[in-house]
């Protein structure tokens, strides 16, 4: 699949910001201070919107849409880390390099938003601990209309792998 997270990420971003930007449009002017700056920031992306970019968008969300229907075709389920590293701190900021590698800010949940893009039922279920002790979930992705496939994996997978008293050391 040629258009990756970091490409899927942005669809994402732009299509909500586009989104947001059409029910807040004619609030922002009148009441501009009452937003927060990234909020506000995040909205105003969305009157960047153009038609070729939203066509580039569907055209990626379309490829998505085809590699999911051959992997749904070939298996029941997929399951995927919900998260590619620990968990940035509350108050952020999100991690801009690991490894190394420079992160895209939409990474932490480049394993997420494909399937928010392509309507496909998920559940992640903690699947226990990071080498830094915090908590690691797994996510299990099922065909479309299959919600009820997912819910009885994700059930499945606790009844096999109880958590409820294993927490984190603080």
């Amino acid at each position: 699949m040629k258009g990756g997270p970091p490409e899927l990420g942005r669809d994402w971003g732009f299509a909500n910001a586009f989104e947001s930007a059409a029910k807040l449009h004619a609030l922002i002017p009148e009441h501009e201070g009452k937003f927060g700056r990234q909020f506000l920031a995040g909205v105003k992306a969305g009157w960047r919107m153009t038609p070729e970019r939203w066509a580039a968008a569907q055209r990626r969300r379309e490829e998505l849409n085809r590699w999911c229907a051959d992997v749904f075709g070939r298996y029941d389920l997929l399951l995927t880390p919900t998260a590619p590293y620990d968990p940035p701190p509350a108050k952020g900021p999100f991690p801009t390099e690991l490894e190394g590698r420079k992160l895209a800010l939409a990474s932490v949940a480049s394993f997420t938003i494909p399937f928010n893009l392509s309507w496909h039922p998920a559940a992640t279920v903690r699947a226990g601990f990071s080498k830094a002790g915090l908590p690691v979930g797994l996510q299990i992705v099922g065909p479309r209309h299959r919600d009820d496939l997912v819910l009885q994996a994700a059930f499945a997978f606790e009844q096999a792998r109880p958590w409820a008293n294993e927490w984190p050391e603080l």
